[in-house]
């Protein structure tokens, strides 16, 4: 189902924000100078996604409409219909305090498009083997979803896991199956 383009854009002190809307949902960015702060999506609508920001702290109330990171929004918005990106080169604000959350999110954020690793796989390769909890824990907090791309690791023997994003395992699937999709179409 196409969706109309829109997009709304604002700003508090520190964070600029904007909302769009895209195949996947409606999309928040916020930022500060070149790096993400936080990212949802799948949101229903911008009054949504500024909810939700606005509950996790990132934006203040009295916003006022800014143009942030316009090209990270086209690359966003391209993934959402299908198009590979790993957004590898992306800086975001981390604000993990361990070398072990850390190393965690850097081999994540290594996961090619389309493929997948266990909790344990990230753990070992993390250098914590059977921590695959901790990285669950991990991925739980991902603020930043898709540039650190959660969806991407799975529970042992391939079964999904879980999901924190919006509309939980629903969303994880739907991302593995975007994936597989342009990989397949590729491969054409």
């Amino acid at each position: 189902m196409a969706r109309k383009r829109t997009s709304a854009v604002v700003e508090d002190d520190t964070n600029q924000f904007s909302a769009f809307a895209t195949s996947l949902g409606w999309f928040g960015l916020v930022g500060r100078d070149d790096a993400v702060v936080r990212l949802t999506f799948g949101q229903p609508s911008v009054g949504a996604v500024h909810q939700k920001l606005l509950a996790d702290g990132v934006i203040s109330r009295s916003t006022t409409p800014t143009d942030w990171c316009p090209a990270l929004r086209e690359r966003l918005t391209a993934y959402a219909d299908g198009n590979a990106d790993a957004f590898a080169d992306v800086a975001i604000v981390d604000t993990r305090t361990t070398d072990f959350q850390r190393e965690v999110v850097r081999v994540v954020r290594s996961i090619g498009y389309g493929r997948t690793l266990s909790y344990g796989e990230v753990a070992r390769l993390a250098g914590s083997p059977g921590a695959a909890r901790a990285v669950g824990s991990v991925m739980t907090t991902n603020r930043v979803p898709i540039l650190i791309p959660c969806h991407r690791v799975v529970a042992c023997g391939g079964q999904p896991g879980g999901y924190s994003g919006a509309d939980g395992l629903r969303t994880k699937l739907r991302l593995l199956d975007l994936e597989n999709a342009a990989l397949a179409k590729a491969a054409e």
